[in-house]
């Protein structure tokens, strides 16, 4: 993709965007040891990166052997969420991407799998950055969340760009499947959770020096 191709680019959120992944990690490992007595493993965590709220619990369930109080854990989550989420930092290199697309009037979106509530716990402390953006769809937005397309495809709808001119930023492969299945151009921005997972080879895997470096266009 040609630079004068490219009208926009659309940010994954948790994990992608701002480094929100190990708050949650944290959060729900201890949780299940102070009320199940059981050890919340990173491997455990990884199996549901990127996933839906449904497939998270599926993979926790599966992991315990046992059903588990989503709403005691949504609470936790929530808890966490307001107390961490104002110190949360974007990650490294992700200035530098939107500093480009501003300073190009590129149109700027995020799709996430996460609630907008969610968000909020973030941006509520970060008006200035919320701002940045033309458009933001969470899992309320749509019927099918990631690694279904449905996301992308009414991202692209709204900013009435096509999949050829946009450019998604994703941390994990469902994710980077999500997006590819839109017909996007994806760059795989892995984190620490997610360094070492494979990824769709038609995915541009991409480094925090790539993205400060503009070695995506």
């Amino acid at each position: 993709m040609g630079e004068h191709m490219v009208k926009g680019i659309i940010f994954d959120f948790d994990g992608t965007l701002v480094d929100t992944e190990e708050v949650a990690y944290q959060a729900v490992k201890q949780y299940l040891r102070d009320t199940y007595q059981v050890t919340y493993t990173r491997r455990d965590y990884q199996k549901s990166i990127g996933s839906a709220d449904g497939v998270f619990y599926q993979h926790l369930e599966k992991s315990l052997g046992k059903p588990v109080d989503v709403e005691a854990i949504e609470a936790c989550f929530t808890q966490a969420q307001r107390t961490k989420y104002p110190e949360v930092p974007l990650r490294e290199g992700i200035v530098e991407v939107i500093q480009y697309g501003k300073k190009n009037q590129l149109k700027l979106a995020i799709v996430s799998n996460s609630r907008k509530a969610e968000l909020m716990h973030f941006f509520a402390h970060h008006q200035e950055l919320m701002s940045v953006f033309d458009l933001i769809l969470t899992r309320d937005d749509v019927k099918e969340g990631k690694p279904a397309p449905e996301g992308y495809q009414k991202c692209l709808a709204q900013l009435a760009l096509s999949e050829e001119e946009v450019i998604a930023l994703e941390d994990s492969p469902t994710g980077v499947t999500a997006a590819l299945s839109a017909g996007l151009k994806v760059l795989a921005y892995p984190n620490a959770f997610t360094t070492g997972m494979v990824f769709p080879e038609e995915a541009m895997v991409v480094a925090a020096a790539d993205l400060a470096a503009r070695r995506f266009i």
